[in-house]
């Protein structure tokens, strides 16, 4: 598929796209801050809903440590993502989590 920008013929790239799709939206490993407050990693990426990942909620929506909880939120419609966040701003040690395998709780 081409576009005309400016005069010019412009071919839109697919590389970008497929690269994403293979990497997901939000792959397992990253730490993300639900519509709630509430602070997760995700654990694996639901195939046909990429925004609605499975996750681990590791902080409650003071952002205070929790009891950890798997949630599907291909499932738990009231739960959204809001932003994808650096573990560090919320003195998350992100190595606990993978060093205790909190990401492979998804795939068990």
């Amino acid at each position: 598929m081409a576009t005309k920008q400016c005069g010019l013929q412009v071919g839109l790239n697919q590389q970008p796209v497929k690269f994403i799709e293979s990497l997901g939206i939000y792959p397992p490993g990253c730490f993300v801050e639900l519509n709630t407050g509430a602070i997760a990693v995700v654990v694996e990426e639901h195939q046909q809903f990429k925004l609605r990942p499975k996750i681990v909620l590791i902080r409650d929506e003071e952002k205070a440590p929790c009891e950890e909880r798997l949630v599907d939120l291909a499932i738990d419609q009231d739960m959204t993502i809001r932003a994808i966040i650096e573990p560090k701003d919320f003195h998350i040690d992100a190595k606990k989590y993978y060093m205790e395998g909190v990401v492979q709780k998804g795939f068990q």
